[in-house]
């Protein structure tokens, strides 16, 4: 159940922030206005469950390695510690976060002619990333197998 649980929950919650970034994209707008920032911060906060929702899936009880993984402990324990993180949601947080501000302070100037960081952008990314993490906190208290 818990596998489950945890990607459909994870689901609606990017479900709802893509259907909202539609919902505003095609009512006001967003790219290209005053608007923008919501985009930011809806990414903020749907991306990190999206990948984890999906991630969780391979989470769960270790099964019993290959052969070739018997015979080195040590690759048993690297893979097992390495699935533990791969799985985790702060894990996925952390490459949001990555993403995002790599984005803005990178790929976003190369179509500006001089260095200008978008100030509501990246507060609006970091934003969104701190809710992600109260809204998980928030489940995980009162679902702990989330």
């Amino acid at each position: 159940m818990s596998k489950t649980f945890s990607t459909t929950l994870s689901a609606v919650i990017f479900t709802a922030c893509c259907l909202l970034v539609l919902a505003l994209e095609y009512t006001v707008g967003l790219v290209g206005t005053d608007h923008y920032f919501l985009g930011h911060f809806l990414f903020g906060l749907g991306f990190p469950f999206l990948c984890y929702g999906v991630f969780s899936l391979f989470r769960g009880p270790a099964k019993k390695p290959a052969n070739w993984v018997i015979a080195r402990p040590a690759l048993d324990r690297f893979l097992s510690k390495a699935m533990a993180v791969v799985t985790d949601f702060y894990f996925w947080l952390g490459v949001t976060a990555f993403w995002h501000v790599g984005n803005e302070l990178w790929e976003d100037q190369k179509t500006r002619p001089v260095f200008t960081l978008d100030v509501d952008h990246l507060t609006a990314g970091i934003i969104g990333l701190v809710l992600a993490a109260c809204i998980y906190e928030a489940i995980r208290k009162k679902c702990p197998q989330f």
